[in-house]
């Protein structure tokens, strides 16, 4: 059964990903990075797809950070779906 993480975050130019998803206690995906932030501005987030499919049948444990220099205006968002085919 696959698992698929859609993940985006408010972006900083300052820094080169604005989120860090890990699974099972390891980094998976930072994102997104500096060449997103235009699209951004225009009121639009790019998000990520990430394959979170666990390779030998465990549970995953996943974690989202988020990072950003004005804390008040982090934001981060992320949907995990599966799919059974």
């Amino acid at each position: 059964m696959a698992a698929i993480a859609y993940v985006t975050a408010v972006g900083d130019t300052k820094l080169l990903g604005a989120y860090r998803l890990f699974v099972n206690g390891k980094t998976r995906s930072i994102g997104p990075g500096r060449g997103d932030q235009s699209i951004a501005k225009d009121g639009n987030l790019v998000y990520d797809t990430v394959d979170v499919t666990p390779t030998d049948g465990t549970v995953i444990d996943m974690g989202l950070q988020c990072y950003h220099s004005a804390p008040s205006a982090a934001g981060v968002m992320m949907e995990v779906k599966r799919d059974s085919h």
